[in-house]
């Protein structure tokens, strides 16, 4: 497992599984990268975003970086400002 310094956060891609919020499938591969789940925080990160951990958010698009960890997955490292919303389900 990855732990991000400072204000980032280490996300698991994950696909929008939600009834509440309708996007269209040409948008789903548009936005592939904008939806995750939060794994970790970095320290400098505010107590708020702390709570969000194990959470769907959205991210901004091409915001952060795909880090490939040897023998896991694939996963993205955002900075704090990359948060947009909360996807409650």
């Amino acid at each position: 497992m990855l732990k991000p310094l400072f204000a980032y956060i280490v996300v698991a891609k994950e696909k929008l599984k939600s009834k509440s919020v309708y996007i269209p499938p040409e948008a789903q591969k548009r936005n592939a990268q904008s939806y995750g789940k939060i794994l970790s925080v970095g320290p400098a990160c505010v107590e708020s975003t702390r709570k969000l951990i194990g959470k769907t958010v959205l991210l901004k698009r091409l915001a952060g970086d795909w880090v490939q960890v040897p023998d896991q997955e694939e996963v993205y490292v955002v900075h704090e400002d990359d948060l947009l919303a909360v996807v409650e389900k």
